[in-house]
């Protein structure tokens, strides 16, 4: 229910949060979708953990801390996000465009980027061209803030299989 899927609508949309919206629920890690049986998919992973005091965020996407796969810490944000991709990677037969984006927590960087460029090109995909999306950002909390890096913007990663792959 984020600004990206209100702006672009999918034609499927498997998502394994409590979306209304969604055509089914599954686990995007490991679908039960044929290898390759989609020309073009896009995964849009969550990008930081449901920590008890993100009442927002919990409303907005209908996910919370205690349900089962829900992502505790960045480390599990990072491992959903790779095997995001590579479940992505596995059922596109050409295209795959995730959408991420750098995250700082507990005033550190974590380059989320350029993981999900690492793992489209070991899952044997081209990449094709990366975009920023902006949208309207909040200021980090007072006191926890990282100075100098501005809001961090969506990035679009487009890749192509590779045809060797």
């Amino acid at each position: 229910r984020g600004v990206f899927w209100k702006k672009y609508k999918p034609s499927q949309l498997v998502t394994n949060d409590l979306s209304e919206v969604a055509d089914c629920h599954q686990d995007f890690t490991a679908t039960d979708f044929e290898h390759r049986s989609f020309e073009f998919v896009v995964f849009d992973p969550p990008f930081t953990a449901n920590g008890p005091s993100k009442q927002r965020h919990q409303e907005r996407y209908g996910s919370h801390r205690d349900q089962e796969g829900a992502p505790q810490n960045i480390k599990d944000v990072r491992r959903l996000l790779v095997g995001g991709i590579n479940e992505a990677c596995r059922i596109s037969a050409r295209w795959v465009l995730v959408k991420t984006q750098d995250v700082v927590e507990s005033g550190q960087l974590h380059a989320n980027v350029n993981l999900a460029l690492n793992t489209l090109v070991k899952s044997g995909f081209n990449i094709v061209g990366e975009t920023e999306f902006h949208s309207n950002r909040r200021p980090q909390p007072i006191g926890r803030r990282v100075t100098g890096l501005g809001g961090r913007p969506s990035v679009f990663i487009l890749a192509e299989r590779n045809s060797a792959a």
